[in-house]
């Protein structure tokens, strides 16, 4: 039986319990593909990483091999070595992925369309398909400009929810945003709207966060103006991208915005080659 404590004698005895461990061992790894299947060292860290996340697996209901899975997947990204802390980006990463497999459980839909769904925050509670028509994270406040906050249903669908989210991200992608920047910077934004649920006290909130733009890699300058372009209000528009396309602008309308597409040429994050 796997234990719980990830800090025993045997694992310590491994270098990538560090941060800047790990970061050696994953730029040795990179320099042989078939590193990952013999090196001992490997194996070691993919058995830490189901013992480190066991306890997360298991309050989303999954077993700690998912938490493994998860792992190894952002573990060989290149951007994770580049990472200013490599571990927290891991767990955070980890995290997203077992809250998205709880939510893909709960709906009966792919895990690639539950990161994408607008939630309240953390993923924590589970809400079928057909059991609600509005959401707390772009409701009426937040369509709506002419109140601040507004009473009453949304009469958003979960569809229309997702939909919105979908095209920010590939709005985001197809001005030369990286997926992961792209997906993760929208979903945390989203979260905090629900938190909030206004949107001035929201982007008060995000441009001060330093959590994120540091765990992404990015300029902090890059961080707010995405927080301002998603939320508003916008250059040449009293909205921003989240309320434009949940209004029915669709993006080939933004991408004829020429105000927003040089705010989000201008500030995307430089790729660095691997």
């Amino acid at each position: 039986m796997t234990t719980e404590n990830p800090t025993n004698a045997h694992t310590e005895a491994w270098s990538f319990v560090t941060s800047e461990g790990l970061r050696a061992l994953l730029h040795r790894l990179s320099l042989d593909p078939a590193a990952w299947a013999r090196d001992p060292e490997a194996s070691a860290l993919l058995e830490f990483c189901a013992t480190r996340y066991a306890a997360l697996a298991r309050k989303h209901g999954q077993h700690p091999l998912d938490a493994a899975t998860a792992a190894f997947g952002v573990l060989r990204a290149p951007a994770t070595a580049r990472a200013r802390d490599p571990w927290a980006l891991v767990t955070h990463a980890v995290r997203l992925t077992l809250a998205a497999d709880e939510r893909a459980d709960a709906l009966l839909c792919s895990a690639a369309t539950a990161r994408r769904l607008l939630s309240d925050a953390g993923l924590s509670r589970v809400v079928r398909l057909g059991d609600r028509t509005d959401h707390p994270a772009i409701g009426p406040h937040y369509t709506d400009a002419t109140t601040e906050e507004a009473a009453g249903p949304g009469g958003l669908t979960p569809l229309q929810v997702r939909i919105c989210v979908a095209n920010a991200v590939e709005l985001l992608c197809s001005l030369g945003w990286t997926r992961a920047v792209a997906e993760l910077g929208v979903t945390h934004v989203c979260d905090r709207l629900a938190t909030t649920c206004n949107p001035q006290r929201a982007y008060d909130a995000l441009r001060r966060d330093v959590t994120l733009p540091r765990l992404l890699d990015i300029r902090p300058r890059t961080w707010t103006t995405l927080c301002r372009v998603l939320i508003g209000p916008g250059t040449s528009h009293p909205g921003g991208v989240l309320r434009r396309l949940l209004t029915g602008e669709p993006v080939r309308a933004l991408l004829d915005d020429d105000a927003l597409v040089a705010a989000l040429l201008a500030a995307r994050p430089a790729v660095v080659a691997a």
